[in-house]
């Protein structure tokens, strides 16, 4: 019974990752975007631009992103159309509004004090100009997640992995023609996403009534549940997506130039495409996990895990070497002036590689609603990646920022991997072991 189970389970997973696989190729409007804002406005307007974005999607994930997870959590063993999944979208827009409100006044706040921490990002004053970004961003990631709890990953490719880049490479294009400055990047940044947003709404009247939603959000509903599992990861994902734009925030801190912190921008984007390969397979298991954990059929749960590890390597692990020996071509993309030391490029892939395996780790503590955990990990991550470029960016430069991001991204998933094996008692592996399946 537990072996059809888990054969069940992987094809519905094997079934999101394809989607997902597409995706990945997909996403490459991503990496397009930057290249393309950069030849357009130059290294040092994207520069700018690159550290505002930092800060306003750090806050964005504060905003939304745990009730996000916790939608997917909670909804996935609903049906659409009941009573209880109609309370949980509307204390989850209720609460993603809350936040929302809250970051855009956390985002005045740090562009008030910008010119003391981030003075590169002070004379365009593009903090204030991207504020409104925020509820719109926690809005498409409320909708896609609602439509991950329907098993379907399709919209999460289409809204956040192409629209998403394409809309900021279209209006871009259109705002440079009133000048090619950060400030123009990001009302270009905040008008992609008004669009964004609306073709958000459209897509979840598709899976979800909008009429007993919206009655239901009238009364400011707040679901203790979905807020106990909410707050501690929307934190978690705030400080994730700080992770990730750790290194190029404390680069702006240590005082090296836009045009350096822009390279390292081009650099640490290239190799963090890497983490596209493990979240085809994670997006795709998250509403999976969660309804095996619920069960309490963890035999299950690690046979998926282990044939998802050995997919995503077989993947990552190619992708990275070719990152690596291709890196010269790759960043002349960005910029001619662009250049890099194959030591400096492995530094930079070898986290992305980590997290091919740990992420699945850290995909199931928090299905499990272990999301302290999850927390207190991210918080390292962002600790020790900030003070490790802090330390050594001022000496090495560069180089120094990507020996900071190697060291923070091993010490992390060694907690990852170790914690979901204590507390859960599986393992991200790729070899399987007898009782797997």
């Amino acid at each position: 019974m537990r072996a059809a189970t888990a054969g069940a389970s992987a094809g519905t997973v094997a079934r999101g990752a394809r989607i997902n696989a597409v995706g990945v190729v997909a996403r490459l409007a991503q990496p397009l975007a930057l290249v393309l804002l950069t030849r357009w406005y130059g290294p040092d307007e994207f520069g700018v631009y690159l550290l505002s974005v930092a800060v306003v999607e750090t806050i964005a994930a504060l905003a939304g992103s745990g009730v996000q997870d916790a939608i997917v959590a909670f909804l996935s063993p609903l049906e659409a159309s009941s009573p209880r999944a109609h309370a949980l979208l509307a204390s989850g827009l209720v609460l993603s509004g809350l936040g929302a409100a809250a970051g855009i006044g956390l985002a005045a706040a740090a562009a008030a004090l910008a010119p003391a921490w981030l003075p590169q990002v002070a004379p365009a004053s593009t903090l204030w100009q991207m504020a409104p970004a925020i509820p719109l961003l926690a809005f498409t990631g409320l909708v896609v997640a609602g439509t991950r709890a329907r098993f379907t990953q399709v919209w999460d490719v289409v809204l956040q992995g192409v629209a998403r880049p394409v809309l900021i490479i279209l209006c871009a294009a259109a705002f440079s023609l009133r000048g090619r400055t950060a400030a123009s990047l990001a009302a270009a940044y905040v008008t992609a996403h008004v669009i964004l947003s609306a073709a958000s709404a459209l897509v979840l009247a598709r899976h979800y009534a909008w009429g007993p939603v919206l009655r239901a959000a009238r009364r400011l509903p707040i679901d203790r549940g979905l807020l106990a599992f909410a707050w501690p990861q929307n934190l978690n994902l705030a400080l994730y997506a700080l992770s990730g734009s750790a290194s190029v925030l404390a680069l702006g801190v240590a005082g090296l130039g836009s045009r350096d912190i822009a390279l390292f921008g081009a650099a640490f984007a290239i190799t963090s495409s890497l983490r596209h390969v493990r979240l085809v397979f994670t997006s795709a298991m998250a509403p999976v996990a969660a309804t095996l954990l619920a069960r309490g059929d963890l035999r299950s749960l690690q046979a998926i895990m282990t044939r998802a590890v050995r997919w995503a390597l077989s993947l990552a692990l190619p992708i990275g070497a070719a990152i690596v020996l291709l890196r010269s071509p790759l960043l002349h993309l960005f910029h001619q002036s662009y250049a890099l030391g194959a030591t400096t490029m492995a530094l930079l892939v070898v986290g992305p590689v980590l997290n091919t395996v740990a992420g699945f780790a850290s995909n199931a503590l928090v299905m499990a609603g272990r999301v302290g955990w999850n927390l207190a990990n991210t918080a390292i991550a962002v600790g020790s990646t900030f003070g490790l470029t802090v330390t050594l960016a001022p000496v090495m430069g560069v180089p120094g920022a990507a020996l900071a991001a190697a060291l923070s991204g091993t010490l992390v998933s060694s907690l990852q991997i170790a914690e979901s094996a204590v507390l859960l008692g599986v393992t991200p592996r790729p070899w399987g072991r007898r009782g797997d399946s």
